[in-house]
């Protein structure tokens, strides 16, 4: 990431006061869609930003670039994948064996529930 003047910190991305802008914006403003996009696209999106939209600690907004950049912290001190780290150290020891990070996006994953599908009435 480049300077931007103003450091941000780990609890800046936990908290959505990072600054940054989304990198789903990003793309769009890219005329890209995300499909066919890899993490290190997406990273690459949001390290282009040639400023913050507010100073880091500053103003709340919830982006979900802070995500990727923390999966992204995880991946290059743990020399794991965020879906190896968690199962490993969160999701195996308290037995959660049905639980996953989903990170290849061609990934089957059997029994998989989506936060937002409609049903039969199309809600």
């Amino acid at each position: 990431m480049p300077g931007y003047g103003a450091p941000i910190r780990t609890l800046n991305l936990l908290n959505h006061i990072s600054g940054l802008r989304d990198f789903l914006n990003l793309t769009r403003m890219m005329g890209r869609s995300l499909d066919g996009m890899t993490i290190d696209d997406c990273v690459a999106a949001v390290a282009r930003q040639d400023g913050l939209g507010t100073a880091p600690g500053q103003t709340y907004s919830y982006i979900n670039c802070s995500y990727l950049l923390l999966g992204e912290i995880v991946k290059r001190v743990s020399e794991q994948s965020l879906a190896d780290f968690a199962k490993e150290n969160i999701f195996d020891p308290m037995g959660m064996d049905s639980t996953q990070f989903h990170d290849r996006h061609g990934q089957v994953v059997r029994g998989r529930v989506l936060d937002n599908s409609p049903n039969e009435n199309g809600v």
